[in-house]
């Protein structure tokens, strides 16, 4: 995963994430982590719905502030 093409983090700004693959009982699930602050999405079944919902939190979380 590039972290070039995820937006920064909607809490501290940072630009640094890393995907993490995490196994389970039933086999992977995977979350997108800030190295900065350590904001994450939650558990999905794979890294493309993790990217989702880390790019869709960001635009939710910046209509908010802005």
């Amino acid at each position: 995963m590039s972290n070039a093409k995820l937006k920064p983090c909607p809490f501290c700004g940072c630009k640094e994430k890393f995907s993490a693959e995490i196994p389970t009982k039933r086999g992977k699930v995977y979350q997108i982590i800030c190295c900065h602050c350590g904001a994450k999405t939650g558990r999905k079944k794979t890294e493309e719905e993790a990217i989702a919902a880390w790019e869709r939190r960001y635009h939710i979380e910046q209509e908010k502030i802005g």
